[in-house]
């Protein structure tokens, strides 16, 4: 019985392009990239992601194993997509500190501080229950399972391998920041 290899260095560069975007992503995202999450939950969670979501984008990936130089480029492409969509999630959730802050100086309650489990810091108290709710209503509602539906639907936002369009990324930081406000609104 003879065993064909040959396909195993082109599947380890994918499962290590994916690794990066998806580990990236997790790092940054509200309740799962907090500081007082450990490591190993996050990197276990990163690769439990990337083994889900590799079966369905691998053929995405053209990698010439020839040099490295373009598998680095690459590399560097799939964090940064990884850091932006993280970032946007987590600027989601901040506007709840935001809102806690502005309600907590419209009561008279500004001086109140505590200690931030999500940022590991001194924050406002109202501002830290909204974030904690948030993260809490996050995980009650399973609209996590819409930041893994996000990660899947990246790819064919921020193919692999193009060049990132920074009108895209724009465009996505500035709907999450114009939506942060109306959502401390509502």
């Amino acid at each position: 019985m003879r065993i064909d290899v040959s396909l195993l260095p082109a599947l380890a560069a994918a499962f290590m392009l994916v690794f990066a975007r998806i580990g990236a992503m997790v790092m940054l995202l509200p309740g799962l990239g907090e500081s007082n999450i450990p490591v190993n939950i996050k990197l276990a969670i990163a690769l439990l992601l990337t083994l889900v979501i590799l079966p369905l984008h691998r053929n995405a990936y053209h990698i010439d194993m020839g040099s490295l130089t373009p598998m680095l480029v690459l590399m560097v492409h799939e964090i940064i997509i990884g850091i932006v969509l993280g970032a946007t999630a987590r600027v989601t959730l901040a506007a709840l500190q935001v809102a806690g802050s502005v309600i907590a100086q419209q009561m008279g309650l500004g001086f109140v501080t505590a200690v931030d489990a999500t940022q590991g810091q001194q924050g406002l108290l109202i501002g830290n229950f909204l974030s904690l709710l948030g993260i809490t209503l996050l995980f009650a509602t399973d609209s996590h399972h819409l930041v893994i539906a996000a990660l899947n639907d990246s790819y064919a936002i921020f193919a692999p391998g193009e060049l990132m369009s920074s009108g895209d990324v724009a465009a996505l930081a500035i709907r999450a920041f114009a939506a942060a406000p109306a959502f401390c609104h509502d």
